[in-house]
């Protein structure tokens, strides 16, 4: 199915049959036509020849055929009739030099005649006869076809003259004749040979007539050879022309299968491949945009492919903003409806002196006041985070010592231990300078500090430790306890994501802390982590170091 389909054969085959056609059609008219071209080529050069004979023989002022004829031709031999003597010497020897001057200057004109007509019955194929009336009689002055026809040329001439056609022939019908009727063209079948003739029959003079005939029958015949010659050559060409176009097409459609592999393997998405068809034609052209097409469409497929992993990232991204949307609102309204409910609750019962003894109502007091100032503190928290995120805060970068700010938050956060017996170890005591906003960095380390308190565990150590790298200096804050899942290393920066609910909710924790600690850190164009230990977790910040 594949060969059927192939241009290549599809196109010779098509060169073929045009070739074929044009043969065909050639070879038909030839068949109608070329007969018919003979015949009005050969009437016209029968008339042509006619008058150029006649034209000729008038311009050399002679009669081919005189009043002294003797019976041979005036042309083929000069005429020997005595001349009649005056009786004086002289006056003879005048009269028989004019007369031999007259018959020399006749022969010399009269051979010129015959050479021209010799060379157009060669050149034009044409048996010519010249013939004249003499006292009566039909003679003949010249004839082209020599001694053997003369008897037959002068019959056929005389019944042409006498009888309007040839009565010596099978048949003779009139093909032309002119309108001052100098001559007429017959077609005539001879007796003899039975061959088919075009005879000329004109006057050149008032005694001298003139016949011209043509084989129309060997020109009939020079057609049909022709004819099978051209359907022999043109089988021939056929053959020949298709093998040589099927090979000449190879070179034009083997580029072609090869770029069509080079498409099918793009379909596939294989960008590898390239057309290592070349050359300046069109052919060489498409070769090269469709490797630059392969190229273009790579790049153009990596940029999808990485615009498409941006996409499926933001989904993603959206997918789990939209989960932690849900679970801010349920924490927000969870962390707001506990307080209020408190609050609501105690103020009811005051209004309502529940308790009228000064402790109980101090005790309710405390109480809304206690909820009122975790509320508070939980929506100043989310402001900061909000404008932290929004770029609202500016910050106000100074140089200050590190381990000093470390050992203020220290001594604040002491009061987290609580019950706990937590061992907190930080052993800095030189000045370590950094660059930074001193309010925003303390706000960091309280949360790490803060976070390190409430999931101590174990040996309940909290280590808070400096390490120098060059212009930065890292601080780490160390709690032994339980390890943060992995998947959810990521995700503790995240505001309102809390690992343990439960634990977060007994002391209180809102989930927002570490948000705050990334929002500052980023703004600070400086980077933050966490990582899980053998034994607990530690959470660190770098910032820029300053030397004096």
């Amino acid at each position: 199915m594949r060969f059927k389909k192939s241009f290549r054969l599809q196109f010779a085959l098509i060169f073929v049959a045009m070739m074929a056609a044009c043969i065909l059609v050639s070879i038909v008219c030839s068949n109608l036509m070329l007969a018919r071209f003979y015949r009005y080529r050969e009437i016209n050069s029968l008339k042509s020849t006619y008058y150029d004979i006649k034209n000729m023989i008038a311009g050399t002022g002679q009669q081919v055929i005189g009043e002294n004829y003797g019976g041979e031709s005036d042309i083929n031999k000069k005429s020997d009739t005595p001349v009649p003597s005056t009786g004086d010497s002289e006056s003879d020897e005048a009269v028989g030099q004019d007369n031999y001057d007259g018959y020399a200057s006749r022969a010399i004109a009269f051979f010129e005649i015959k050479n021209s007509l010799d060379r157009i019955s060669s050149e034009d194929n044409l048996r010519i006869g010249i013939i004249g009336y003499v006292d009566g009689k039909i003679v003949e002055a010249y004839n082209s076809a020599g001694v053997d026809e003369s008897e037959r040329i002068l019959e056929t001439t005389q019944s042409y003259i006498e009888n309007g056609k040839d009565k010596t022939a099978v048949t003779s019908d009139v093909v032309y004749k002119s309108q001052d009727g100098d001559y007429t063209i017959f077609l005539t079948q001879d007796t003899y040979s039975g061959l088919y003739y075009y005879d000329l029959v004109g006057s050149l003079s008032e005694k001298t007539y003139v016949i011209l005939r043509f084989n129309y029958q060997s020109a009939q015949e020079s057609a049909i050879v022709a004819n099978n010659f051209y359907a022999y050559i043109g089988i021939v060409v056929i053959i020949w022309s298709a093998i040589v176009i099927f090979i000449i097409l190879g070179r034009f459609t083997r580029p072609i299968e090869k770029m069509t592999a080079v498409a099918k393997r793009m379909s596939n998405m294989d960008f590898d491949v390239k057309a290592d068809v070349v050359g300046d034609n069109e052919i060489g052209q498409l070769a090269e945009s469709l490797n630059t097409l392969s190229t273009s469409l790579e790049q153009k497929i990596i940029e999808l492919k990485k615009a498409n992993e941006e996409l499926e990232f933001d989904l993603k991204k959206r997918v789990e903003i939209d989960e932690m949307r849900t679970e801010f609102l349920g924490n927000v309204s969870h962390e707001l409806k506990t307080p209020i409910a408190i609050i609501q609750g105690y103020a009811e019962g005051l209004k309502m002196n529940v308790n009228e003894d000064p402790e109980s109502r101090d005790f309710y007091c405390d109480v809304i006041m206690d909820e009122a100032v975790k509320m508070n503190s939980m929506v100043q928290k989310l402001l900061s985070l909000n404008k932290l995120e929004y770029g609202e805060s500016q910050l106000d970068m100074v140089r200050f010592d590190l381990v000093e700010l470390v050992s203020g938050v220290l001594s604040a956060s002491e009061v987290l231990a609580g019950d706990k017996d937590v061992k907190v170890i930080f052993d800095e005591k030189e000045p370590v300078y950094v660059y930074g906003d001193e309010f925003l960095i303390e706000e960091c380390i309280s949360n790490f500090v803060s976070n390190a308190y409430h999931h101590v565990d174990g040996e309940n150590i909290i280590r808070v430790s400096l390490e120098k790298k060059e212009c930065n200096v890292r601080l780490t804050v160390f709690n032994t306890g339980e390890n943060i899942p992995e998947e959810a290393l990521d995700k503790v920066w995240v505001k309102f994501y809390k690992v343990d609910k439960a634990r977060t909710r007994e002391y209180g924790g809102s989930g927002i802390g570490l948000s705050i600690v990334k929002a500052i850190m980023e703004q600070h164009n400086r980077p933050c982590g966490v990582n899980n230990r053998e034994d607990g977790v530690e959470f660190w910040l770098e910032l820029d170091c300053k030397t004096e």
